[in-house]
């Protein structure tokens, strides 16, 4: 074999090779499109056509050859018919051509296929100088007119719908048509007229090239304009079979010329050396060309390839982990530009209550807009893609920003912002995976965004409402400060008024005591009745000063309490004593359980008569004649509990709570059978003196009419709190105040 024909042979198997695989490939990716079926169909014919033409040169058997000839005829009539039908549904997945005009075309072709094969198209085939030369019958007429036909349709077809195509789909159009024009336009230039009217065959050789031209334009258009959707697989099918048509030939061609020329005979140790040394050569560099070509052809076809996947997870990542929301745009701007290799772009959120919120990436100056062309692109509520936008606003808008890409994000009504993606690095137009990746993107990062935003929201909410709440708890100290400076004023008030109030009433009951006694001289019945009213309320007046007074002093802290070792027995009686006169006149029993083994206990006995005036003179009040008040005693650990029980009429458990407030007057839970009058004031003075000691008191009753008892706890006077209480320094500087007490 001559190596012309040993490189034809090479090239016939590679095109029809790639042919085959690239019908494959289609076929698969989507076996329910019509054009996909129409492709796979088309590029299995061609091949069967390149094959059967390949055959028919063999000028070894003359009837041999003019049976491949006329196989060439009719492989090339359904080639054309599918190139019109694949022209007019490009690229639908369904067939769109009217069924009568589709089945009348079919018969005409399956007619001139069978006229094809007839003597009519080739009436005899001439070997002439060597060369195959068949000779053209009447039958080549039909075959020319219906396949002139089928080319200048398609043509046109194509060329119609390429005028009315934008973005990815007139690239398409422009490069299959391309395609087909050089490769129909060639066959029919230099192979069919020749052979028809002059007879001349030297161009038929040449037919895998004129078919490679249109393979390589539809490969060109599969790769870099995504036709048929198939370009990753292509791209990586592309870089092997140049791998394996390069090496191929070119270890081929080295062997087959080392064989020629230098070993003409058997083959030799030499030449079993050399061979040895081509077939190292190969395996040492085949794996290094392989990679460079794939280098090449990703350059050349599929730059910027990524994973999409991959893509997604990253953003979504992102997404995941970031809640601020100038974070959030940031890192996923910058992720889409690096991966996408994108020049610049920016994201524009809008918000409500301020300025919007622009991250950008890849601008030297700022990033200037306006908001009405911005809400224009918004409105469009889908992603537009320059390249593929019709004339118009929209389209104008994108230009003036020098925008390729919009992905307005927008949920029903609601517009939260905008992503605005520029030119590619590489000067391509965006591929269907990019858009795809970005439609992916477009409502998680809304999500995202809307989160961010909520977060902002309540972030901002935060330091509003801490603020509020810094200005609040402010005002209120200094309301509360202004208010203890007018409760200590009005504690001096209070003191300094009832002092000054203690010493004329003192005196006028004491004038009025003396007018009653008879010293001014006899008074009638009539004047004893005015004294006798006017004594007993500068009495309770008095009762009511010093009780303010009292109150005065606890609150403000003035009263000292000089604890030391108290018994509480001989205590209780000393009041019993002082009491005694005002019981008796009432009619009223007083009784005392025997104290004398209760331990004493740590108090100031002066404060705690105090308490036992104010609780036995409650008790006085409140219980009928011919009752009882008893005060008992009990130890609780290291605490005296003592109790003053009457047969009064009682307290209403709910009012028990009210007892120990300030001017707290229950009369309406007690029945008694005199007139009740106080100040209460007396159980309040008591509770505070209590716990000034440390102690507690509360008080129980079962009910009106069942008697009331008031219990009140001290502690247990041990040998350690004496020696504290000794060693403990006088304040010098505090001025010591008792208690006035109250007369019964």
């Amino acid at each position: 074999m001559e190596f012309s024909a040993l490189l034809g042979l090479i090239a016939l198997i590679f095109v029809i090779g790639a042919n085959l695989l690239l019908a494959f490939v289609v076929f698969v990716n989507n076996r329910k499109s019509a054009t996909n079926i129409l492709f796979c169909l088309l590029s299995v014919v061609i091949s069967i056509w390149i094959l059967t033409n390949y055959l028919s040169l063999d000028s070894t058997v003359v009837g041999g050859t003019l049976l491949w000839t006329r196989l060439t005829l009719f492989w090339a009539t359904p080639m054309s018919f599918l190139f019109f039908l694949l022209a007019d549904i490009l690229p639908k997945n369904t067939f769109t051509i009217n069924r009568k005009r589709f089945w009348l075309m079919a018969s005409l072709t399956a007619i001139v296929m069978l006229v094809t094969l007839s003597p009519f198209a080739f009436t005899k085939a001439e070997i002439v100088n060597g060369s195959v030369s068949p000779v053209p019958g009447p039958g080549m007429l039909p075959f020319t007119l219906l396949s002139t036909f089928y080319s200048v349709a398609a043509v046109y077809i194509l060329r119609k719908r390429m005028r009315l195509s934008m973005g990815f789909e007139k690239e398409q159009f422009r490069y299959v048509m391309y395609g087909i024009l050089l490769m129909l336009g060639l066959i029919i230039v230099t192979i069919l007229l020749p052979a028809i009217f002059l007879k001349v065959t030297t161009f038929v050789p040449f037919i895998p090239l004129y078919t490679l031209i249109f393979l390589g334009m539809t490969n060109y258009a599969i790769i870099r304009h995504k036709l048929l959707d198939i370009r990753l697989f292509v791209a990586r099918s592309l870089a092997y079979t140049l791998v394996v048509t390069i090496a191929g030939t070119a270890y081929t061609a080295a062997i087959f010329l080392v064989s020629q020329y230098f070993f003409r005979r058997d083959i030799t140790t030499v030449q079993a050396l050399v061979y040895a040394l081509i077939a190292l050569f190969v395996a040492f560099t085949f794996q290094r060309l392989k990679n460079s070509l794939e280098e090449i052809t990703d350059k050349l076809f599929f730059k910027g390839k990524y994973n999409s996947n991959k893509l997604i997870l990253d953003l979504t990542t992102v997404m995941a982990l970031t809640i601020d929301i100038g974070e959030l745009t940031k890192k996923t701007l910058h992720q889409l530009i690096a991966t996408l290799r994108v020049a610049n772009g920016a994201f524009i959120i809008f918000r409500r209550e301020a300025e919007d919120l622009v991250i950008k990436e890849g601008y030297e100056q700022s990033l200037t807009y306006d908001t009405v062309k911005i809400n224009t692109l918004c409105e469009a509520k889908r992603i537009i893609v320059f390249a593929e936008e019709s004339e118009g606003l929209l389209k104008q808008i994108m230009r003036e920003m020098n925008v390729s890409i919009a992905l307005p994000l927008y949920e029903e009504n609601r517009r939260d912002g905008i992503l605005l993606l520029g030119e590619k690095k590489s000067g391509e137009i965006y591929s269907q995976q990019d858009i795809e990746v970005l439609e992916i993107f477009g409502p998680e990062m809304l999500v995202a965004i809307q989160n961010a935003k909520s977060y902002e929201e309540i972030s901002k909410f935060n330091v509003t409402l801490r603020q509020e709440i810094d200005k609040a708890t402010k005002e209120l100290k200094e309301a509360n400060v202004r208010l203890q400076q007018l409760d200590k004023l009005k504690d001096e008030f209070v003191s300094v008024a009832s002092h000054e109030l203690r010493t004329p009433m003192t005196a006028i009951k004491s004038y009025l005591w003396m007018a009653l006694a008879g010293k001014g001289g006899n008074i009638s019945e009539k004047q004893k009745f005015y004294l006798e009213r006017a004594y007993g309320s500068v009495d309770r007046l008095i009762r009511l000063v010093n009780d303010m007074l009292n109150v005065s002093r606890i609150d403000s802290g003035r009263i000292n309490i000089q604890l030391g070792s108290v018994n509480l027995d001989t205590l209780v009686q000393e009041v019993f004593d002082d009491v005694l006169p005002r019981a008796q006149e009432l009619g009223i029993m007083l009784k005392k359980d025997d104290g004398k083994n209760i331990p004493q206990v740590l108090a100031d006995s002066d404060k705690v008569k105090e308490v036992l005036f104010n609780i036995i003179g409650n008790s006085l009040k409140f219980t009928p004649k011919g009752g009882t008040i008893t005060v008992s005693f009990a130890q609780k650990d290291n605490m005296i509990e003592v109790k003053v029980s009457d047969t009064g009429t009682g307290i209403n458990p709910a009012d028990i709570g009210k007892l120990f407030t300030k001017f707290s007057m229950i009369a309406s839970s007690y029945i008694a059978d005199r007139p009740i009058s106080g100040t209460g004031l007396g159980l309040y003075i008591s509770k505070s003196i209590i716990e000034l000691h440390g102690g507690k008191i509360w008080a129980e009753s079962q009910g009106l009419g069942k008697g009331t008892q008031f219990i009140f706890s001290l502690k247990v006077a041990t040998k350690e709190d004496l020696e504290k209480v000794a060693q403990t320094p006088v304040d010098e500087n505090k001025p010591m105040i008792d208690i006035v007490h109250t007369e019964l």
